[in-house]
């Protein structure tokens, strides 16, 4: 079952991300990426994690832009996989690239600081 589930994941993530980027390319301001893929065990879930590169959104554009994708990948999702039932989709924002820079900013301060204090 974990196997079937790696291959829906892996799959999933291949033809939503084919869709946004065939469909939503500076639609919203920004380039959406599709990051990942989860489906849950029992098939009737999966996660979808993305992330906006351009123009900050705010909570309310970014469910919006997810609601709007999510009604148009479903069908087309049908069309392209062959299981009994699509999973119902969640869109979840992916942090790790605002983490990832955060971190780095601060690997950067701490440098600068350690840097300056050699200086003195």
């Amino acid at each position: 079952m974990i196997d079937r589930v790696k291959r829906l994941e892996s799959l999933f993530l291949e033809e939503i991300a084919s869709f946004v980027s065939r469909h939503y390319v500076n639609k919203f301001g920004g380039v959406i990426t599709i990051s990942a893929v989860k489906v849950a065990r029992n098939l009737k879930n999966a996660k979808v994690y993305y992330s906006i590169m351009g123009e900050k959104k705010s909570p309310a554009e970014l469910q919006k832009i997810t609601a709007d994708i999510k009604r148009n990948v479903a069908p087309y999702l049908s069309k392209r996989i062959r299981i009994k039932r699509i999973p119902s989709l969640i869109f979840e924002f992916d942090t790790t690239a605002q983490n990832a820079n955060r971190f780095e900013e601060v690997l950067t301060r701490i440098k600068k600081e350690k840097d300056h204090n050699e200086h003195e």
